[in-house]
């Protein structure tokens, strides 16, 4: 069995581990051609606007009806750490936002991804260059 407690998925100190604090959000509402005209794809079971930031409210705020609403705590998401691609473009951008809310300061968070330091990740402006260098042609 799993004994490993929920802190030690992102984070290195149990005291300072906001297990109750909510990390994730979705947004929910039930127009599905308002979320598909935003970008997202609408998930008609869960009444939830999917392909949207699970972190900032901006995009969901934008489609009327839609509540950008929490969906899990870093206890419910200490998990997915296992899952963590180091290599992944997603990864980079959400293991710091996770480990920031749920962790306290850098120095509880954990090293999930050795030997790669944060100036290795693919970030957010790298996609953007190497995106406007594709449409350029």
């Amino acid at each position: 069995p799993n004994t490993q407690k929920p802190y030690e998925g992102f984070c290195t100190s149990e005291a300072d581990f906001n297990a109750d604090t909510t990390v994730t959000y979705e947004c929910k509402g039930t127009d599905s051609k308002a979320c598909e005209e935003a970008g997202g794809s609408f998930d008609e079971e869960e009444s939830v606007c999917d392909d949207l930031s699970p972190f900032s409210s901006e995009e969901c705020d934008a489609i009327p009806k839609f509540t950008f609403t929490p969906s899990a705590t870093c206890q419910e998401i200490s998990f997915i750490a296992s899952q963590i691609d180091c290599n992944d473009y997603l990864s980079s951008i959400y293991l710091p936002l996770v480990q920031s809310t749920c962790c306290g300061a850098p120095e509880n968070y954990k090293d999930l991804c050795p030997g790669i330091t944060s100036s290795d990740l693919i970030t957010s402006n790298d996609v953007c260059i190497r995106c406007a260098a594709v449409m350029e042609g």
